[in-house]
């Protein structure tokens, strides 16, 4: 599956998952990731499968497998 991902700064990571009615735009739009990276982080923010700019394949939507995603 392919995810759409996108990250900012360098150091100990952090990565912000979006809720499920949502997509990673919610934390660009929010400022978050830049700030967090400000403070000496990688960020990564991503669209969950189905979500934003990531693939949508017809199945695979438990959080099971998009834990392993």
């Amino acid at each position: 599956v392919r995810v759409f991902y996108q990250q900012s700064g360098e150091g100990p990571d952090v990565v912000l998952v979006h809720a499920v009615t949502s997509n990673q735009a919610v934390w660009v739009f929010s400022g978050l990731p830049e700030a967090i990276a400000a403070e000496g982080y990688r960020v990564t923010t991503y669209d969950l499968r189905g979500h934003g700019m990531s693939e949508r394949p017809p199945t695979g939507y438990t959080s099971a497998v998009m834990a392993k995603d």
